[in-house]
């Protein structure tokens, strides 16, 4: 493949720098510690949010109705609770759809079903992070939490590109061997990279790669955002292709 970086948001989150077959990297080191800007982090996010807001420490967000309506589809809520919450988001906390509803209940029973989803077992990673395709453009646009935890994840996915700069920087710095030219244009020269933006989080939420692409042009202008060409199992297997070649001519 050719010299540039790759950021990646899907479960998970990592950015990689490959240049004259040396690799730098940032991020990457599992959701217990890192993992920032990932499908797992804003999932993850999303969750909390909706606790908070129930709780009255935060503000409502209508990312709690967009819960609802998933853990209801998953089979951890009751219809009657999802409903209620949509009555409850037109017309007050004091009603409800058939009258019978408190929000307390309500509340209650929402709460109840987020921390069984989340604490089952067997625990998978993924489950929390498919929550984060409920960051819709439209939630990110009218609702306070869900444009925060946009904004929040694009920093984040931002300091991981901003990792491998740093990284890229200070390596070149110490190579400056072109006596022809000053180090500040030979580090120019060699990091007009592109940067490919990878992972589902990426390629399906415009809304976060737009802040994402925007960032990159504004903070490393010598860097270019760029599109995927094509899937992950074309990489891999072009991988596969390469280590066949390279092991088979040093062989």
């Amino acid at each position: 493949g050719e010299d540039g970086i790759i950021l990646i948001s899907g479960t998970g989150s990592i950015c990689r720098a490959i240049m004259q077959e040396k690799s730098w990297r940032s991020g990457g080191y599992g959701y217990l510690i890192d993992d920032e800007g990932s499908g797992y982090s804003i999932g993850r996010e999303i969750l909390t949010a909706v606790i908070r807001s129930l709780d009255g420490r935060s503000q409502r967000t209508a990312l709690t109705q967009a819960v609802a309506d998933r853990l209801t589809k998953l089979g951890f809520l009751e219809t009657r609770y999802q409903d209620a919450f949509r009555e409850f988001r037109k017309s007050g906390i004091s009603a409800s759809n058939n009258n019978t509803l408190s929000f307390e209940e309500a509340r209650y029973a929402l709460q109840s079903a987020i921390v069984s989803y989340v604490y089952r077992q067997p625990f998978a990673k993924a489950d929390i992070a498919s929550f984060a395709s409920l960051l819709s453009e439209e939630l990110i646009t009218k609702d306070a939490a869900a444009a925060r935890i946009a904004e929040t994840a694009a920093q984040q996915l931002l300091q991981l590109v901003q990792g491998v700069y740093t990284q890229l920087t200070e390596d070149i710095a110490s190579c400056h061997t072109d006596t022809s030219l000053s180090q500040a244009d030979q580090t120019s020269a060699a990091l007009k990279l592109p940067v490919c933006l990878m992972g589902s989080v990426l390629t399906k939420n415009r809304n976060i790669a737009a802040m994402v692409e925007a960032g990159i042009r504004k903070d490393f202008p010598l860097l270019q955002p760029v599109s995927i060409q094509h899937d992950a199992a074309f990489g891999a297997a072009l991988i596969a292709i390469n280590y066949v070649i390279f092991s088979h001519i040093h062989n």
